[in-house]
């Protein structure tokens, strides 16, 4: 019913218009052809003598929904049944405040979609993340849970967790574990080597037992401390057999130059011992305790007691250094320690990998899960400022609104004070409020002074009548593309 039964199949529209700043006149058309919707036409603008360009591009078609110069009666009849907020798009167009309700609309989708994604990283973190975790024993988990767990999350704690950084104060277990794992001691091959050459300073020392050297050693060790006495009594008589007068000059020359040449012979045995004493150092350094905590393991649930008992008895051997079979005992017990030893660390290396394969599913699901907790971070930031631009643009917007609205509201109480000859309904003001969903124009109209019931009483002609109150102001803007209106004679 939208066009003439006789029209056809060729339904065009074409008007000629006289615009400023052009010399001819212009030609707008409008074809719908075969089309069954209203919407289904295609439209074009020619200049007399220029070429033809798009309704869009010479600039009527954002003016003809401003400031809307047709007015039918059907839509006079239903004007008023839009709604508030269809009311207000309406009235709002002409007032020139697109650029501030895009920007508006486009930080509140911004903020929208910002926190839609905020929601779903709370959500999965809530509902798959943080129970996981919580029913994982790993000490790595329950840090994240304790970074995680609050209304602002510790995201660098969580990075350094899954990057390595396992910290002192909640992951001791599992440095401990790849601590014990990797603990370090002497080879047995080495220590029997070390053995050997302990042994062949001992045999070399024990050849050495009453030589000459062995002997000219202890003259020189008597006679240095015959020395000392003569240096700290200055006494002539010897201390030895009473002899009087007869540690002189002369005895005490010969004596350091006997010391000198009893130490050159005395050289090989002291040489000897202390290659005894160093050999002896070394294996005992080779035999001692491994750096492990011992009573941390067992708290582990790794068994410590056999590598204490083995130790204990390596610890019996070397305290015999003067059993000629010291060194073989020792040697034996060591090999029996380090035996025992790999299987601590065996054990400490298992718990560690049966832990370190717990943890792995957990740690790929909440690195995935970290890169959106950093974004949605970021967004909970971003929204708090976008707020307080919203606020800021609605604020100047509805200053702006405010302002520019007031000539029209009068304007349209002054058309409905002609319109409205002998009615008892009062238009009192029209008010443009809220935004977004809550937008709408207020139309303050009484009956006889009684607020709140006017549009309802209202009859047919008077609410024609409001409606085109709320028509003419727009469309005779001075600001108007057109500043001409077309009503239909209905109306």
């Amino acid at each position: 019913g939208w066009r003439n039964l006789h029209a056809g199949n060729d339904t065009i529209i074409e008007a000629e218009f006289l615009v400023p700043d052009e010399s001819n006149p212009v030609t707008l058309h409008y074809a719908w052809g075969t089309s069954k919707k209203v919407e289904g036409g295609a439209g074009w603008a020619q200049p007399h003598g220029r070429p033809r360009t798009s309704l869009a591009e010479f600039g009527w078609l954002e003016a003809a929904e401003s400031a809307r110069p047709f007015l039918s009666y059907s839509e006079v009849g239903t004007m008023l049944e839009q709604g508030p907020s269809k009311l207000y798009d309406a009235m709002s167009k002409i007032l020139g405040l697109d650029s501030l309700v895009s920007a508006a609309e486009e930080l509140r989708q911004d903020r929208l979609a910002r926190n839609h994604k905020i929601k779903d990283t709370e959500e999965e973190l809530a509902d798959r993340v943080l129970p996981r975790l919580r029913e994982s024993q790993d000490p790595r988990a329950q840090r994240c849970v304790k970074a995680l767990d609050n209304a602002v999350w510790d995201l660098s704690t969580v990075r350094d967790v899954l990057g390595g950084d396992i910290g002192a104060d909640t992951s001791d277990e599992i440095r401990l574990l790849r601590a014990s794992a990797g603990v370090q001691i002497e080879s047995p091959d080495q220590v029997v080597q070390i053995a050997v050459d302990t042994q062949a300073a001992v045999t070399r020392r024990d050849d050495l037992a009453g030589t000459d050297a062995q002997r000219a050693a202890a003259l020189a060790d008597l006679l240095k401390r015959a020395i000392r006495f003569h240096d700290d009594h200055h006494a002539p008589d010897c201390p030895v057999c009473g002899t009087a007068g007869v540690l002189d000059e002369a005895w005490y020359e010969q004596t350091e130059a006997s010391i000198a040449q009893l130490e050159t012979q005395a050289a090989a045995v002291r040489t000897a011992d202390e290659q005894v004493a160093e050999a002896f150092s070394s294996f005992r350094e080779a035999s001692r305790m491994a750096d492990l905590t011992h009573d941390a393991l067992s708290d582990l649930g790794i068994e410590v007691a056999d590598v204490v008992a083995a130790h204990a008895k390596l610890c019996e051997a070397l305290g015999a250094p003067d059993d000629p079979t010291m060194l073989e005992q020792a040697t034996v017990a060591f090999a029996a320690y380090a035996d025992a030893l790999d299987m601590v660390k065996s054990r400490a290396q298992a718990e560690a990998d049966r832990r370190d394969d717990a943890w792995r599913p957990l740690a790929l699901e909440l690195s995935g899960w970290l890169t959106r907790g950093v974004k949605a971070q970021e967004d909970k930031d971003a929204v708090a400022d976008i707020q307080k631009a919203e606020k800021w643009i609605h604020q100047v917007a509805a200053e702006i609104r405010t302002e520019r609205f007031e000539p029209i509201a009068a304007h349209a109480q002054a058309v409905w004070s002609q319109l409205s000859l002998n009615s008892n309904v009062e238009l009192r003001d029209l008010v443009l409020s809220g935004t977004t969903t809550t937008r709408r124009l207020n139309i303050d109209v009484t009956v006889d002074g009684v607020e709140g019931v006017a549009l309802g009483v209202m009859s047919q002609g008077e609410l024609h009548s409001l409606a085109l109150s709320l028509f003419l102001p727009r469309a005779t803007l001075e600001e108007s593309t057109f500043r001409f209106v077309v009503i239909d004679d209905p109306v």
